[in-house]
């Protein structure tokens, strides 16, 4: 994987964020994978999964959840 490169001093993670309505900050797994160097989400997928179960082990924490979509 290429190294994450960085010319004006903004991370390449503030522009991906979004902003809901709310003002509740998110990204897009789609453009996580892609900033990261994924080509296919079949690549990630069980890394993703482990992960989602790790956090569902975790204390609740209002300022941290996952959201799952369905597969188009």
């Amino acid at each position: 994987m290429d190294s994450i490169t960085v010319s004006d001093n903004t991370s390449p993670f503030e522009e991906i964020k979004q902003i809901d309505a709310s003002g509740i900050e998110y990204w897009l797994a789609t453009e996580l994978l892609t900033l990261m160097g994924y080509r296919t989400w079949k690549r990630i997928k069980d890394t993703v999964e482990r992960a989602v179960r790790s956090a569902q082990t975790m204390p609740k924490s209002g300022d941290r959840i996952l959201l799952s979509f369905p597969n188009k």
